[in-house]
């Protein structure tokens, strides 16, 4: 017959057959009383147990979930691509993954050259993505297979099981500042300057307006979008005017709340940070949390310090992402690299060097090659503009208040150009740079101007300025009178860096009408025809004092090209000269030797710092 066996909870086994009544009635009374009485007895302790086990289940299932008393904070640091450009403002852009297993970041190289890259937090290899070449400003889907990004004045999406990157709709500018992805398959981003926030199915379609600028007041721009766990209200922040600062929005209608307490949040991004959190920065280094009501929409208590030293330059640029279940990643600021002013010939031959080594950014060299304005970065994220004497080698600071940059001298060195980015966009300015005369105010606008060249009378100054699309088109202001400002080169493409030549006939510029950036030569002042100079990139192109060649940087090379100006524009094939990083530089006079800044001491790279159950930290 066959049996089945059970184990008592003494560990003995109980053994029954389906045959028991034939073999009780060939056992004595006695024994059958004992079998089925020892049966009984076990079957009830058995029974007990059960009864005991199902009991105590709705426990152990309630201690189970709880969290540790003591919760555990774990740090971990997962260093950049070989390569990776992290100078403040080009610093990888991050993006975790809802879950917080993935990492997505749109890093620069030495070059200029962004592109995605995603590193689970279980592996040790981080992968670029392929196809997302120039992209910046990631975000993911609630799901966590799709990452968004901006790249070629589009929003995109790359499905990160199959690869298919698919355009979702049009964004103005070189790409958008910043976007969120709502569980409701609605996507907000920011356009760049001069715009308000847009909407548009995450599946592609035609973007609507979702909030609505208020140029009247000084507003510059909507950015740093974020959604709160209802998926219809969102943060985002306004850069600029009298209403700076962080407000809550929500889907259908335009109105918007200012937070409670906002603080130093003006003109800076908040992101919200489960369990009921969100995360800023007030100064462009330290990174707070504060408590936050999403039921009432307001911010509750003090500030908590999370971390200090995190890169956060202008408008949504931070460099800090959280996920949903307390992981928290960030870049935080390394050493400065060092750089200092040498002169090279034209096969990168070292000639000599000139003034001190210092975190150099960019410079700009006078006509008569006398003087360099340089500017250099400092610790509070404010460049600050030095002169420097070639001859001499001494250095004086003689313009340290708010972010400036882009100096560009005057053809006789009594003037320069300047943008200072210390009330919102960047406005141009212009100064002495030798003696103390006070500084000039040469614009008040909104959208952001960057200046390139002077004619040579000096009479007028080529500058770059976006438009409400974010687009960039080339500009010229009378430096005479009343300071007029007439558009010079409009299209779809953007144009930036417009020099003009030496005759004054001609202006090079660099745009990106065939796709890339490239180096184009048109007429000036009234530009119609167009020649293309470079075949394979260029930036930042220079004029030779005679006129006769052009340089430029493609990739990380300097390159020379012959060109011939008459009726027409002939020019020869472009040749490397060197290897440049960055693309900075400047050619003497002749052609023959070029200023560089070389790094004499370079930063290790600052890796992304990752923090599990980051929360933890703030209850200590």
């Amino acid at each position: 017959f066959a049996l089945s066996t059970l184990t008592t909870p003494s560990g003995s086994r109980l053994e029954a057959t389906a045959a028991l009544p034939a073999l009780t009635e060939s056992l004595p009374a006695t024994a059958t009383t004992r079998l089925f009485g020892n049966a009984r007895l076990w079957m009830a302790v058995a029974a007990v147990a059960v009864l005991v086990a199902v009991a105590a289940l709705p426990f152990a299932v309630k201690y189970f979930r709880q969290p540790l008393s003591v919760a555990q904070v774990t740090r971990l640091a997962i260093p950049l691509p070989k390569g990776t450009n992290t100078v403040a403002e080009y610093a990888p852009m991050l993006a975790l993954a809802p879950d917080g297993r993935r990492i997505a970041f749109s890093a620069m190289d030495a070059a200029g050259k962004r592109q995605l890259w995603l590193r689970p937090l279980d592996s040790f290899t981080t992968q670029p993505l392929a196809g997302t070449e120039g992209a910046a400003y990631p975000f993911w889907s609630p799901d966590g297979r799709y990452i968004a990004f901006f790249a070629d004045n589009k929003l995109k999406k790359l499905d990160t099981d199959s690869g298919v990157i698919e355009i979702i709709c049009p964004a103005g500018g070189f790409f958008g500042v910043g976007g969120a992805w709502s569980r409701q398959g609605v996507i907000l981003f920011g356009n760049g300057e001069g715009t308000a926030l847009s909407r548009v199915n995450a599946a592609g379609g035609k973007p609507e307006a979702a909030t609505e600028l208020d140029t009247a007041h000084g507003e510059v721009l909507h950015f740093g979008p974020g959604f709160l766990p209802d998926g219809k209200h969102y943060l985002f922040s306004i850069g600029g005017g009298e209403h700076q600062g962080v407000y809550v929005g929500s889907l259908g209608t335009k109105e918007r709340k200012l937070l409670s307490n906002p603080g130093g949040l003006a003109g800076r991004r908040v992101v919200w940070a489960a369990p009921g959190y969100v995360l800023y920065s007030p100064n462009f280094n330290t990174l707070l949390a504060q408590t936050f009501d999403p039921d009432r929409l307001e911010l509750q208590g003090e500030p908590f310090r999370v971390t200090d030293n995190v890169i956060i330059t202008d408008w949504d640029n931070a460099r800090f992402t959280v996920a949903e279940n307390g992981v928290l990643a960030f870049i935080q600021g390394g050493e400065a690299e060092t750089r200092r002013l040498t002169w090279l010939d034209r096969n990168g031959k070292r000639l000599g060097v000139t003034g001190p080594s210092a975190p150099w950014v960019e410079f700009s060299l006078s006509l008569d090659e006398r003087f360099a304005v340089i500017t250099r970065d400092e610790p509070s994220r404010l460049n600050s503009l030095w002169l420097l004497d070639l001859a001499q080698g001494a250095t004086t600071n003689f313009k340290s208040e708010g972010y400036n940059g882009n100096p560009v001298w005057s053809p006789d060195g009594k003037q320069l150009a300047y943008y200072s980015a210390r009330d919102g966009s960047p406005n141009l300015y212009l100064r002495q740079p030798i003696g103390n005369a006070p500084e000039e105010r040469l614009q008040r606008s909104t959208l952001g101007s960057f200046a390139s060249s002077w004619t040579p009378d000096g009479k007028s100054l080529v500058f770059a300025q976006r438009d409400e699309k974010g687009q960039y088109d080339l500009w010229l202001m009378q430096m005479t009178g009343e300071r007029k400002q007439q558009p010079l080169l409009q299209t779809k493409a953007n144009e930036l860096e417009g020099r003009v030549s030496p005759d004054g006939k001609w202006l090079a510029i660099q745009s990106d009408e065939a796709g890339s950036d490239e180096i184009y030569v048109t007429q000036f002042p009234q530009p119609a025809r167009s020649w293309r100079i470079s075949t394979s990139g260029g930036a930042k192109p220079f004029w030779r004092g005679d006129g006769k060649e052009l340089y430029f940087v493609a990739g990380n090379k300097l390159m020379a090209v012959s060109v011939t100006l008459g009726t027409e524009v002939q020019s020869g094939t472009p040749q490397p000269l060197f290897e440049i990083e960055g693309t900075n530089y400047a050619p003497s006079k002749d052609g023959q030797r070029f200023l560089v800044p070389v790094v004499t001491e370079k930063a290790p790279p600052p890796p992304i710092n990752v923090v599990l159950n980051w929360t933890a930290d703030l209850k200590k």
